[in-house]
């Protein structure tokens, strides 16, 4: 079954008896999708001007017919991680080095 919503679709998020009552109602973007074992789809959405994302049931969602741009969610900023070849240990570039304690 292919699934209902699209990358960056902006969706309405409805009021469904499994939909947290605080969770209904805004609209929110298309993230992130998986398909169950059921063959349902399960969408990560956006919350729109809450800061908040989280995970629905397709169900749950309504289409507005309207998309977002990926620059509208992600704003290009990115953090180059470095990874130390010998421990595996991942650190941000240019980050202070912090001083390890002592192993008892």
């Amino acid at each position: 079954m292919k699934p209902k919503f699209k990358f960056y679709e902006v969706v309405m998020v409805r009021g469904e008896p499994s939909t947290p009552r605080e969770l209904a109602g805004p609209e929110g973007v298309i993230l992130g999708m998986a398909q169950r074992d059921d063959a349902n789809w399960n969408y990560a959405v956006h919350l729109l001007g809450t800061g908040r994302s989280t995970c629905f049931d397709e169900k749950e969602l309504e289409a507005t017919g309207r998309f977002k741009r990926r620059e509208d969610i992600y704003p290009g900023d990115s953090v180059k991680v470095l990874v130390h070849p010998a421990t595996g240990r991942a650190s941000a570039a240019g980050a202070p080095k912090r001083k390890r304690r002592p192993r008892h």
